[in-house]
């Protein structure tokens, strides 16, 4: 099964030419509460559409084993330049992508 290709958007489409992006407003402060509920530092997070690795970056620095994962190159390229002791990869979002990475991770 070929994976469908999308054309990649510009970078500034994500926020990529700023450290964090305007998603971080809404959704940081409700993860974040949620972690507190239920994990602890040294516990492994997925984050699947990784875009900048900005939010990979803050859960790292609260302790958490971060993987993340986009399907642009662009996005990847500006997480590991900015966070180069977190793992990215590049990779789709499809049911049978998050399976193998979910199996990657258990064996981390």
């Amino acid at each position: 099964m070929a994976m469908t290709r999308f054309p990649e958007p510009p970078a500034a489409d994500y926020g990529w030419d700023h450290d964090v992006p305007h998603t971080h407003a809404y959704l940081t402060g409700p993860l974040l509460h949620l972690l507190d509920q239920g994990s602890s530092p040294g516990d492994q997070i997925l984050d699947v559409g990784c875009g900048n690795g900005a939010l990979c970056g803050l859960l790292n620095r609260r302790g958490f084993q971060v993987v993340g994962v986009d399907t642009s190159a662009r996005g990847i390229a500006a997480a590991r330049r900015s966070f180069p002791t977190i793992p990215f990869h590049q990779a789709a979002a499809t049911p049978e992508e998050i399976g193998c990475w979910l199996y990657r991770l258990s064996m981390w």
